[in-house]
């Protein structure tokens, strides 16, 4: 299965590469990169082109809600729009291939509860939700003291309407 950059190596990652490098403009489809696919199989048939529009969401982020005003507070001076944008590029990555193909699987499978309580995920479901929360996304705006990753929480809810 593919790795998934944590948001940590995100934000190293657009340290390294500060203005160096455009984005992608042209992709595989969901079907052609999606990691899970080995466990999918035959069920990826069909699946949505599912993209994220990264420039209305840093449009937004930037001249509606302010988020350089934001990163201007203390709490938030480590969150520059470079910062900002690999986090949100990553995160995209994130819902195009791993989440995006998961929904045509949860509507024709669906969860089952078992007679002893227990309830079954669609196939996909729970290595997908493995590799989010290894990958930290669920702590993005999670204070750093607790294992979070200090993000304002508005990039939290940007990241939370991508899945």
């Amino acid at each position: 299965m593919t790795e998934w950059a944590s948001v940590g190596e995100a934000v190293a990652r657009a340290a390294r590469e500060r203005g160096e490098q455009e984005r992608e403009t042209h992709r595989p489809s969901v079907t052609d990169r999606c990691p899970l696919a080995p466990v999918l199989g035959d069920t990826l048939a069909g699946v949505s082109d599912f993209r994220v529009d990264l420039d209305e969401i840093s449009f937004n982020l930037r001249h509606v809600a302010d988020l350089d005003g934001l990163a201007k507070l203390e709490a938030f001076e480590h969150v520059d729009a470079d910062v900002v944008d690999q986090v949100l590029a990553e995160a995209a990555r994130f819902a195009e291939e791993v989440v995006a193909p998961l929904n045509r699987v949860g509507d024709t499978e669906g969860a089952r509860r078992l007679d002893d309580g227990s309830v079954v995920t669609p196939t996909g479901f729970r290595e997908a939700y493995r590799a989010y929360v290894e990958a930290g996304w669920g702590a993005l705006s999670i204070d750093p003291e607790y294992g979070g990753g200090g993000f304002p929480h508005l990039v939290g809810l940007a990241v939370e309407e991508m899945f």
